[in-house]
């Protein structure tokens, strides 16, 4: 794990894992080793293209995993999008990081976007395409000088803030950062070897990384549920969301306190598979927090990362 994020390749390529499953889900089932083709796949693809910043603009899905995982592993800076925010903010982005290319799906609002010369390249694989501009000097995405900091070899993500107090502002996030934060919660709150994860949490927020890398740089599983949207999934269909952590027995869950709120309020019976809460993203009142103690399993924990 550490010479492969801090270093290059795939960072859950562990020959131990080839035959686990790396992500499931009603009608998905992706082993370690199809999970390592894949991202395989993404990683020749920007390596060919010699791409060293790209925007991941995909839904909730093994896709979005998948090429997460494939510019970590080609050492690309990526820069996640949120379609459901105005274009003028995302074209802001992808020009603010000076990102070369978009990794995307063929119904995606980039290839709607007349303004931008662009070429499509398919990579057979979970229908990804890879968007590159075809006119740089006109776009200005490729020609711009990128910030130092995103030129530095140790530079994993860049991050944007809400931009409530004026322009979104980009985070760059590093690898050694990254591989702190992983070590630490894997020594902290060890994973068992039944543990699953669901992955509910914005590729645009930070906690995404771990419920992600986290996961599967530990040969854990991730639950994924079936969705088109870039709407976390417990927001979106609460009930089938909760159906499938009962089904596929999730045991830690990452999300924000009002989703926690609505758990409490629409949830029949509070999912009592879930070992750990992660509460991120907004203050943890002291009594929303003692209402999920008492409604959870007794012998979970909740972790208050905000």
């Amino acid at each position: 794990m550490t010479d492969t994020l801090l270093g290059s390749g795939i960072p859950f390529a562990d020959v131990r894992w080839s035959s686990k499953v790396a992500m499931q889900g009603p009608g998905i089932k992706v082993t370690y080793e199809q999970l390592g083709k894949d991202t395989s796949t993404v990683q020749d693809a920007l390596r060919r293209e010699n791409l060293t910043r790209v925007a991941i603009s995909l839904p909730f899905g093994v896709a979005q995993v998948v090429a997460m995982c494939g510019a970590i592993a080609a050492r690309a800076v990526y820069v996640p999008i949120d379609e459901t925010q105005a274009m003028e903010r995302n074209l802001l982005i992808v020009q603010t990081a000076c990102v070369q290319a978009v990794l995307c799906h063929a119904e995606s609002l980039w290839l709607q976007c007349p303004r931008q010369p662009h070429l499509v390249t398919p990579l057979h694989v979970h229908e990804l395409v890879l968007v590159t501009w075809t006119d740089a000097s006109s776009t200005s995405y490729s020609s711009l000088h990128p910030n130092p900091l995103l030129e530095h070899p140790d530079a994993m993500y860049v991050l944007f803030t809400s931009g409530s107090t004026g322009v979104p502002k980009g985070v760059v996030g590093t690898r050694r950062a990254t591989l702190n934060r992983l070590q630490w919660m894997w020594h902290a709150f060890p994973f068992q070897p039944h543990d699953k994860v669901l992955r509910s949490t914005k590729l645009t927020f930070v906690d995404a990384i771990w419920e992600i890398l986290g996961t599967l740089s530990h040969g854990q599983t991730l639950v994924v549920v079936p969705f088109t949207g870039f709407t976390p999934p417990l927001v979106a269909d609460l009930a089938r969301g909760l159906s499938v952590i009962a089904a596929f027995r999730v045991t830690r869950l990452t999300l924000v306190p009002s989703v926690l709120q609505m758990l409490l309020h629409a949830a029949a019976s509070f999912p009592q598979t879930i070992q750990t809460f992660v509460v991120s993203g907004e203050t943890l009142r002291p009594q929303l927090l003692q209402q999920a103690l008492q409604a959870a399993a007794p012998t979970a924990t909740v972790l208050n990362l905000y």
